[in-house]
């Protein structure tokens, strides 16, 4: 009995000393790290000697936040300065209603290349649209009273839907009517009342027009006119 007690506590020693010197190892491996960090600079809780060690958060977040606001001040900037579209001057006539007639005359009778109207129609920027319609930078093409100006010149239309819905389309005046081509030969609307007349491509025009005789049945050109303004 005696003999099995003192075993025991034998092992209950050689175990204390065995955990003993694990924890003095850790200990040691520890403080050696820690002096290892203090020589590099940092003390031994790893704090940054200097304030210039630590990373300026807030600082960089300030100066992201000064460029968010920046950027937003130049596109506030760019939309103010926006060139207005031009508003052109009116002529201040009144049309009847007999104004939403719309006729047309194919380009190819204008024949004379010496001719303003001729070059203008062949020039590199007059294309047809899937209309038929003729334009010139986005201008489309019609023949006017002289008075409204001449061959070059270049105008807003503003035309009334029969639901009161008004928009505006840009022409460009590529022929200039005859005085005996218009109302009383006063040089302004055509003798039954129309403002302009397309000059349109009658190989691909608007089948119900080409039919009916009135560019006034192509959507993008329904209604009266309104107004004229040249630009």
């Amino acid at each position: 009995m005696k003999l099995k007690i003192g075993k025991r506590a034998y092992h209950l020693r050689l175990r204390f000393w065995f955990v003993l010197l694990f924890a003095t190892i850790v200990v040691v491996s520890s403080v050696v790290m820690c002096l290892a960090d203090a020589k590099e600079g940092n003390s031994v809780w790893g704090t940054p000697e200097s304030i210039k060690d630590i990373p300026q958060t807030v600082q960089t977040r300030v100066v992201a936040d000064e460029k968010v606001e920046s950027a937003t001040e130049e596109v506030d900037g760019s939309q103010d300065e926006e060139i207005e579209k031009p508003q052109g001057t009116g002529f201040g006539l009144t049309f009847g209603e007999e104004s939403c007639v719309t006729p047309y005359m194919d380009f190819r009778c204008v024949t004379s290349p010496e001719r303003e109207q001729w070059k203008l129609l062949h020039s590199e920027n007059c294309v047809s649209n899937g209309n038929g319609l003729m334009r010139v930078d986005g201008y489309y093409c019609v023949a006017m009273g002289q008075n409204f100006g001449s061959v070059g010149d270049r105008f807003i239309a503003v035309l009334e839907k029969n639901n009161g819905e008004r928009y505006e389309v840009g022409l460009i005046m590529t022929d200039a009517k005859q005085m005996c081509h218009t109302r009383n030969c006063e040089g302004w609307v055509g003798v039954n009342g129309h403002v302009f007349e397309m000059v349109v491509d009658t190989d691909v025009l608007n089948p119900t027009a080409k039919v009916m005789g009135d560019c006034n049945y192509v959507p993008e050109l329904e209604g009266k006119v309104v107004e004229i303004r040249k630009l």
